[in-house]
């Protein structure tokens, strides 16, 4: 059985949306987009990754901090949010092993 993203996008906005704030006219959010665990069933990673991508750039927000991201997972988001520059190192190497819990900025250019 296949999830219905119609269903998920409502979640996933929801928890974007009830962790954002605008602060000095810059749009701030937070998202845990879960470790790609292939326990996961139903949720696993490749069924929620598309749904989180589309929900993050309808908000669209300026900053955005995520958390339990591994660096595959990073690296699809990066691929999908191309307006986007990413900061932030993996916690058992202070490079790509391990969680992160990077900041992802919009990139505004004139």
């Amino acid at each position: 059985r296949t999830p219905d993203p119609t269903n998920m996008k409502p979640t996933l906005l929801l928890a974007l949306l009830s962790f954002s704030l605008d602060m000095f006219g810059q749009t701030v959010g937070t998202y845990n987009i879960r470790y790609a665990n292939p326990a996961d069933g139903l949720d696993i990673w490749e069924n929620r990754r598309d749904s989180l991508s589309k929900a993050i750039i309808d908000f669209h927000p300026d900053f955005l901090g995520l958390q339990e991201a591994l660096l595959s997972q990073l690296q699809y988001l990066d691929s999908t949010l191309t307006g986007y520059s990413r900061y932030g190192v993996g916690r058992e190497d202070g490079a790509d092993k391990g969680e992160f819990a990077p900041i992802k900025n919009r990139l505004h250019i004139s």
